[in-house]
Order: structure tokens, then C-alpha cells, then sequence
């Protein structure tokens, strides 16, 4: 019995090792979907903020406006808490009944630059 145990031992172990390297790997592989997916609805999010805004340039109407607070407001939900700042920064500033698009075009460069940072954060977690 006790050479039964002996020859059966490796064959046992080594099961147990490929199962654990099976969840390790598995784990891994959905933890980068997970950042793609992230990744991926930033920058989604973040082109919906800077389509609106670059829409609302020609196009000073309360339609495109709202389409561009809307944006933000999305975009929120899932930006860093800089980019959250800037965007709440420019949601007074679309209110406003004389917007002042050279000061709205400073808050979107820094958001621009914060944007680059989120989207380069969401690859490395």
C-alpha cells in the first residue's frame, strides 16, 4: 500500500499544481480584460466629452450644450477625481448665459492632459 502511495503521490501533486496555475492564469487573463474594458470606455467617454465640446464651438445652441454637460456627467463615473474636477469646473461655465469658450478651451486642455494620464493608468492596473 504504502508504494501505491509513493508512485501515486507525483501524479497527485502535479494535479494540484496545474489547477492552481489554471486559476492563476485565468485570473490574470480576466483582470486584463477588465483594464481593456475600462481602457477602453474612457477613451469612449472621454471622445464623447471632446466631440461636444468641439460641437459646441460652431454650434452655440442649448441642444449641444446639453449633449456636452451630458457627456461630462457620464464621463464622470468613471474618470479620476482630477478629470472629475475639470469637467465639474466646466459645467457652470455651459450654464453661463454668454459662455466664454477661450476660458471653456483652458479647463478642456488641462481635462485633455488628464485624459492622456487616465488612459495610460487604466493600461498599467
Amino acid at each position: 500500500m504504502f508504494e501505491w502511495l509513493k508512485s501515486a503521490a507525483p501524479e497527485f501533486v502535479g494535479g494540484i499544481l496545474a489547477i492552481i496555475c489554471a486559476v492563476i492564469g485565468a485570473k490574470i487573463a480576466s483582470h486584463a480584460t477588465e483594464r481593456q474594458i475600462l481602457r477602453k470606455d474612457l477613451l469612449d467617454v472621454y471622445a464623447a466629452v471632446f466631440t461636444g465640446y468641439y460641437t459646441c464651438i460652431p454650434n452655440d445652441s442649448e441642444e449641444a450644450v446639453v449633449r456636452l454637460i451630458a457627456a461630462i456627467e457620464r464621463a464622470c463615473l468613471i474618470c479620476s477625481p482630477e478629470s472629475e474636477a475639470l469637467m465639474r469646473q466646466l459645467v457652470p461655465m455651459l450654464l453661463s448665459d454668454k459662455r466664454d469658450y477661450d476660458a471653456i478651451g483652458v479647463v478642456m486642455y488641462e481635462l485633455r492632459r488628464e485624459a492622456k494620464k487616465d488612459a495610460r493608468k487604466a493600461n498599467r492596473k
